[in-house]
């Protein structure tokens, strides 16, 4: 614990009193983990984005996003059969998985995400999926014409 705090004042990393938010701050930064706390897991965290209003359409994935009142930004990722054999799906949740991680600085915070693929995703790559990722949270309209996003322009 204590090499946690040490790090935390070399890089100027203020130490919260929420454990979750420590968690994020200092081991995802650190280690550059995906820990449980900016996993989306229960069925409600699921049901509530299906029925979200913001979606986000692209080339390779369907975003679904929604505000939360948590000060970090979480993932879920939804594969179902019809999508493919179980080597396909979980080769698209590791890809997805990993260009969050890679990317998670980059997100605003206090919003849940849920990804689910499009057809044409197994064909896609890591860094192809981490654009549109990106694409659809920072600047929509040069991404896709008419589609909404994270931070709406208007």
């Amino acid at each position: 614990m204590d090499s946690v705090k040490e790090w935390e004042l070399q890089m100027g990393v203020k130490s919260s009193t929420d454990g979750a938010v420590r968690a994020v701050n200092s081991l995802h930064v650190r280690e550059a983990s995906f820990p449980k706390t900016i996993r989306l897991r229960t069925r409600l965290d699921f049901k509530r984005l299906a029925y979200a209003k913001g979606r986000y359409v692209g080339k390779w994935v369907i975003v679904d996003y929604c505000k939360s009142n948590l000060p970090y930004a979480r993932l879920g990722i939804t594969a179902s059969r019809r999508y493919g054999d179980s080597h396909e799906r979980n080769r698209f949740k590791r890809i997805v998985r990993e260009a969050f991680r890679l990317s998670y600085c980059k997100f605003p915070t206090g919003y849940d995400l849920n990804v689910k693929p499009r057809s044409e995703a197994k064909k896609a790559k890591m860094g192809d999926i981490m654009k549109e990722l990106l694409c659809a949270i920072t600047t929509p309209k040069l991404c896709q014409d008419g589609q909404d996003s994270l931070n709406p322009t208007s």
